[in-house]
């Protein structure tokens, strides 16, 4: 069963809002970054004091990725 939480936390100075998906079937914490913004999917076994430390050690991964959707979103087709 997928549950989700809308949740924000501060990387590198930007706030960055992000859904937070609970997962029974998920094996490792992963991070999606698209047009429809940060989605993280936690596994239900994981605690979820380890969600933003995993987001901060990949804080400039994803703001990287969320400077390019935002370069990218005026040519993305409707």
């Amino acid at each position: 069963m997928r549950t989700a939480t809308l949740s924000t936390i501060e990387l590198a100075g930007r706030q960055v809002d992000y859904r937070l998906i609970h997962s029974n079937a998920a094996k490792r914490l992963r991070v999606r970054v698209g047009p429809t913004g940060v989605e993280v999917v936690q596994p239900t076994a994981r605690p979820a004091s380890e969600v933003e430390a995993f987001l901060r050690a990949n804080d400039q991964w994803i703001i990287t990725q969320l400077e390019r959707v935002e370069r990218l979103y005026p040519v993305r087709r409707p």
